[in-house]
């Protein structure tokens, strides 16, 4: 059985689990950076706009079905599991919904997070954001879990239509927010230190790593120039993005040739970090006179 005919009895068991209250149909899911997944909605009819739709991803169950893992009876029930859990949880998302929907509420809560343009046109074709340089500063609402993880919700351009205030307006309140997110500069070998513990013979490494208290998304911490005229003290610095989390900081007159660092930054890119958590793939300028973060050519 092909993905498609897969698909469609999943659609069809799902419809029949789901009552004639409910409508079942195929979507996709975009996640940005390339990542996204095909999978299956329930809606109810007549919903009410801004309605949470429960979504259960296809893919992984197909691929066990075609590995031999798992009969076709089997993936059904457990897509059948996973709606009635999800459709189970609704009432409590949809409360959720509601107050990140209400912007007097949301608005303590939102923060800028740094996002690449390439190759994320369609992605942020639906997002409100900033152009930075080669980059997009976006928005979204961080959520502390029950479970003590961190979650965040992005602001689309219709989220933000909802709100009623404008993308500046936005933007201010993410940035004001932001200066109250334990943001922090670090030597690398202190960090390395914490990790290997005393080692003798470690080199002091005159490297800096710039991320916030919970080192989620904390590569935005370049756009807080206040914190980064404090920290370089009128010295210039070259700043690799080490991924969305954080940014590493290193003086420019201990740099011989930047295009070096740049060339480090796409190998690091290409061999270590996750796809969906790479920012750039080449490094950055901190010019102390200017006051400003540029590209380096």
């Amino acid at each position: 059985m092909g993905f498609e005919e897969f698909k469609e009895r999943l659609r069809r068991e799902l419809e029949e689990f789901c009552g004639d209250g409910m409508e079942v149909s195929l979507t996709e899911v975009n996640k940005g950076c390339g990542k996204g997944y095909e999978g299956l909605q329930a809606m109810e009819k007549g919903r009410r706009a801004g309605a949470v739709i429960p979504v259960i991803n296809l893919e992984p169950l197909y691929e066990a079905y075609r590995s031999g893992k798992m009969q076709i009876e089997e993936c059904i029930q457990v897509a059948c599991d996973e709606m009635e859990y999800s459709m189970a949880e609704m009432e409590a998302m949809q409360q959720f919904v509601e107050r990140i929907a209400d912007w007097e509420q949301a608005r303590r809560d939102v923060y800028p997070v740094l996002f690449p343009t390439e190759g994320n046109d369609a992605y942020l074709e639906e997002m409100a954001y900033t152009r930075m340089l080669d980059l997009a500063v976006t928005y979204a609402i961080r959520i502390d879990m029950e479970d003590g993880g961190n979650g965040i919700v992005r602001i689309t351009k219709a989220l933000l239509a909802g709100y009623g205030v404008s993308l500046m307006e936005l933007h201010g309140q993410a940035m004001e927010n932001l200066k109250r997110d334990g943001y922090q500069f670090r030597r690398m070998d202190d960090i390395l230190k914490e990790g290997l513990g005393e080692m003798p013979g470690i080199p002091k490494i005159g490297m800096y790593v710039l991320t916030n208290a919970k080192q989620v998304y904390g590569a935005v911490g370049i756009l807080d120039k206040e914190s980064l005229r404090e920290f370089a003290k009128g010295k210039d610095y070259y700043i690799l993005p080490s991924s969305v989390h954080e940014t590493i900081f290193v003086p420019a007159g201990d740099v011989t040739d930047g295009r070096d660092l740049s060339r480090m930054v796409l190998e690091i890119n290409q061999q270590i970090v996750k796809e969906e958590e790479r920012l750039s793939d080449h490094s950055y300028y901190y010019d102390a006179a200017a006051d400003e973060v540029r590209m380096c050519a």
